[in-house]
């Protein structure tokens, strides 16, 4: 969740910096013509990847790091035999 906010918060200074505007309010924000967002977290990593103001602001050691990391991730997904089972593991073993 740090990062997450970390990087909401620096995307709105960056918009204010850049004296950016907000686009405007839409009914359909999934319609067609809205910009989809990643819908996996392969597709997610090589949108941070390619994203230079997160790599400025985070820096590209910190961008290549965690994007190794979220990649191995993926790759023992991807090799689990009971891929729910790893989930349950993976992200729910300290609760």
């Amino acid at each position: 969740p740090y990062l997450y906010l970390a990087s909401q918060i620096h995307a709105g200074l960056d918009g204010i910096a850049r004296q950016r505007k907000a686009p405007p309010a839409t009914d359909a924000p999934y319609g067609e013509d809205a910009v989809k967002i990643p819908t996996s977290l392969g597709e997610a990593l090589d949108a941070l990847g390619a994203d230079t103001a997160l790599t400025d602001a985070f820096g590209s050691s910190f961008i290549n790091y965690f994007t190794r990391i979220k990649q191995s991730e993926i790759t023992r997904h991807e090799q689990a035999v009971d891929r729910d089972d790893w989930q349950r593991r993976e992200y729910f073993s300290r609760i």
